[in-house]
């Protein structure tokens, strides 16, 4: 198992004075011990932000950090396999709002069976639901080994509400909402999840006419985003 870190978790960390060591050994806290590494896309973002930079002291600062990531870290190439993926999710589920940077971040992680750490966990979950039917969530802090797998239905005011899907592949008839502040990790694209609704995938359209009726159609499609 490992992990893809997203440039916003390195943007932060950069900002708070930590070295890329120090960034790691929280993210082995978070996750236990996994293999971290970066897409190249990281670099080009952190790159564009050493150029932005207001004055030369921080400009030093930020091209000395993107050198350390690159001297301790493994960065993967945007592959012909990964272009291909990300334009294949682009095209089928018209992933709208979604920068094509954060795309191919993700679809590193999927390439390679990563998952992605990032700050911006809302994020994540909108351009996740938006290509795959189930997304898998981790809260770590809060349930150590516990996992909830389900399709994502709305997203507001810092929590994320799950359709849940469950190991027998049969839909809630209720649904479960959680705090993104307590999300550590978001899988997606594996062969777990695509074997559940792969299963009970017919079943989706049923379990939410059950809990919302036929009156909002809307609501059914998961189509709630603020």
């Amino acid at each position: 198992m490992g992990v893809i870190l997203d440039s916003s978790v390195l943007i932060a960390g950069e900002r708070r004075g930590e070295s890329v060591r120090q960034i790691l050994k929280r993210v082995q806290a978070a996750h236990g011990e996994v293999d971290s590494a970066l897409s190249v896309v990281t670099i080009v973002e952190l790159t564009h932000g050493i150029y932005r930079a207001k004055s030369e002291a921080d400009r030093e600062r930020r091209r000395a950090f993107s050198e350390e990531l690159r001297r301790d870290m493994v960065v993967h190439p945007v592959t012909m396999e990964i272009a291909e993926l990300a334009g294949r999710i682009e095209g089928e589920q018209a992933t709208r709002g979604v920068s094509i940077a954060f795309l191919l971040i993700g679809t590193t992680a999927l390439h390679f069976g990563y998952a992605v750490v990032t700050i911006n966990v809302r994020r994540l979950l909108l351009t996740a639901n938006r290509a795959f039917p189930v997304v898998t969530i981790h809260r770590e802090k809060v349930d150590a080994g516990a996992c909830s797998i389900g399709r994502v239905v709305n997203l507001s005011k810092g929590r994320v509400t799950l359709l849940e899907i469950g190991r027998d592949a049969t839909w809630d008839d209720e649904l479960e909402t959680y705090r993104l502040s307590e999300i550590t990790r978001v899988d997606f694209g594996g062969d777990y999840e695509d074997a559940l609704q792969l299963i009970g995938g017919r079943e989706y359209q049923r379990a939410v006419n059950l809990i919302w009726g036929q009156s909002n159609p809307r609501k059914a499609h998961g189509s709630s985003w603020k």
